[in-house]
């Protein structure tokens, strides 16, 4: 019974979230360097929208009731992100960069904000499209880290389930 009760607190404690999103990002990463997309393939720099994702796991894992970290929010705003981004690095060659980033950045928020998905690195994600050219394989890399953060966070859950932690009272901080 006391290790039961040192289970459930370190489960409800921010190493416990901070140790499931670090393990989450190692395995985007992981698929990112598997992938190996790069200037040496002429896609761009693919792996620099992995920096959204440390923001995203931030977020989810360690303000977990905040708007930006519900699961709907978190995947249509990374859907907007890198669609919106993905088109806009297209622009590049017809409109330069400044005129492109300045489209995608203007296209993202409002397409955030009036879809109700406001998860701000979301707006990194659409921005990193265009700075770094990252191109369609960048849209791939994306739907798999969202599905690998996803999976982290379905097993948090679970996890508090098993052990008869009511999820929606997590507080990480009073």
């Amino acid at each position: 019974m006391h290790n039961e009760s040192g289970l459930r607190r370190f489960v409800q404690s921010p190493l416990f979230s901070a140790l499931l999103f670090t393990i989450s990002l190692v395995a985007i990463m992981a698929v990112l360097d598997y992938i190996n997309i790069g200037l040496e393939r002429g896609i761009g720099y693919s792996a620099l929208i992995f920096a959204s994702f440390g923001a995203s796991g931030f977020v989810m894992f360690m303000m977990p009731n905040s708007f930006a970290a519900h699961r709907r929010v978190f995947v249509r705003s990374y859907l907007i992100g890198s669609i919106v981004g993905f088109a806009g690095s297209l622009l590049i060659g017809i409109a330069g960069i400044y005129v492109a980033a300045a489209i995608v950045l203007l296209v993202t928020a409002m397409l955030l904000y009036y879809t109700k998905n406001e998860h701000p690195p979301a707006m990194a994600l659409a921005f990193a499209f265009v700075l770094f050219n990252v191109g369609f394989a960048g849209v791939i890399i994306t739907v798999v880290g969202v599905i690998l953060l996803l999976a982290s966070k379905t097993f948090e859950k679970k996890l508090y389930s098993a052990l008869k932690i009511p999820y929606k009272n997590v507080r990480r901080r009073t």
